[in-house]
C-alpha cells in the first residue's frame, strides 16, 4: 500500500525498504539524485522530498573546508571537525600562526576572522581600566572585573562632590553613559529642559502636588489603609489620598502620613463638594464622618 502512494503522489522516488508503520524509518531512493536516504514515513508524506536535494543534507568537514578555500585561500586552516554552522569549529591563520575557535557561520556569513590581527581579542579588566584613565584621568574609578562589552559592571564617580557607585557596561560608558546621580541632578530644577523661569514659589507647589514628595506620601498613606477607602470601604480602583487638613493652608502637615486618609474617588469629591477646596481641618472631617454615619452612609470608619 505504501509502495502505490509513492508511485502515484512521487513517481521521482522508490521504496526500496520495508514499511513497519508511519514512525520506523525506512529506505527510500530518489531518482534525480541517485541518492539512497533514511527517513520515516509520516515525515515523507509531509515534506514529500529528498533532504540532499531540499539543501538540510548535513555538510560534512571536507565541504566546510572547500567553502572556507574558496572564500579565503590558503590563509586559514580547519583544523576542528565540522559539527553543524552553529557549533564552533577549531581554525589557525596561517598568517600570524593563531589558533582560535569560531561558528561556521560567522566565518563564512559574518566576516569574522582572527582576533588576533583584527582586533577582537578579550579585553582584559586591566585593559579597560587603562581605557577609562585615558578618557577621564582619575575621575572614574573601575571596581568590577571586566566580563565583555555588554555585561554590567561597578564603577565609581570619583568627584570631590560625589562618590556615587553604579553599575554601566563598558561599551554604554564609553559611549557616554556617566554617572546616573550626577546626570539626574543635571537634568533636575532649573537645568531640566522644561523648567519654567518665570512661575512662583507657590505654582511651582501646586504644579508638584502629584510628584515627588507627595506620591511618597500618597503611597504611604494607602499601604497603612490596606487601599481601602475608609468611608465606604471599597478597595482597591481609583483611591486619593485625602489632606484631613488642607494642603494651602497647614504646610507643616503637607507630607505628615497621620494628616492624610484613603478615600475612593467617589466619597473623596462628595466631601469637597460640601466643604470646598482649601482650608479644610479636621474638624469639618469629623462633622463629615458624623453625618455619614447617622445617615447609614457610611460602612465603617
Amino acid at each position: 500500500m505504501y509502495v502505490d502512494y509513492v508511485n502515484e503522489k512521487h513517481p521521482d522516488f522508490e521504496v526500496r525498504g520495508e514499511y513497519l508503520n508511519n514512525n520506523t524509518g525506512m529506505l527510500m531512493y530518489h531518482k534525480k539524485c541517485n541518492r539512497e536516504f533514511v527517513v520515516r514515513p509520516a515525515n515523507f508524506k509531509t515534506r514529500g522530498t529528498c533532504s540532499l536535494c531540499n539543501g538540510i543534507f548535513k555538510k560534512t568537514t571536507e565541504q566546510f573546508k572547500k567553502e572556507l578555500f574558496d572564500l579565503v585561500g590558503n590563509e586559514y586552516l580547519v583544523m576542528g571537525e565540522y559539527v553543524n554552522a552553529k557549533s564552533k569549529i577549531k581554525l589557525c591563520h596561517l598568517v600570524c600562526s593563531y589558533e582560535y575557535a569560531a561558528t561556521p557561520d560567522d566565518f563564512l556569513n559574518g566576516g569574522t576572522r582572527c582576533p588576533r590581527c583584527f582586533g577582537n581579542n578579550r579585553k582584559s579588566t586591566e585593559k579597560f581600566k587603562t581605557e577609562v584613565r585615558d578618557s577621564f584621568g582619575n575621575g572614574y574609578l573601575v571596581l568590577g572585573e571586566y566580563s565583555n562589552n555588554k555585561t554590567p559592571l561597578l564603577m565609581q564617580h570619583n568627584s570631590e562632590t560625589c562618590r556615587h557607585k553604579f553599575m554601566v557596561s563598558p561599551d554604554a560608558f564609553l559611549r557616554g553613559s556617566h554617572c546616573n546621580k550626577c546626570g539626574t541632578k543635571k537634568r533636575s530644577g532649573e537645568f531640566h529642559y522644561k523648567y519654567n523661569p518665570n512661575l512662583t514659589d507657590e505654582e511651582r507647589q501646586a504644579r508638584d502636588m502629584q510628584n515627588g514628595e507627595i506620591r511618597k506620601w500618597r503611597n504611604k498613606v494607602y499601604k497603612r489603609d490596606g487601599h481601602t477607602c475608609q468611608i465606604c470601604q471599597q478597595k482597591g480602583g481609583k483611591l486619593n489620598a485625602h489632606h484631613i487638613y488642607s494642603w494651602d493652608k497647614y504646610k507643616d502637615k503637607r507630607f505628615d502620613i497621620d494628616n492624610g486618609i484613603t478615600l475612593c474617588e467617589s466619597c473623596h469629591r462628595k466631601f469637597h463638594r460640601l466643604y470646598g477646596y482649601g482650608g479644610n481641618t479636621n474638624m469639618e472631617f469629623k462633622y463629615h464622618l458624623a453625618n455619614l454615619k447617622n445617615n447609614n452612609q457610611m460602612t465603617l470608619f
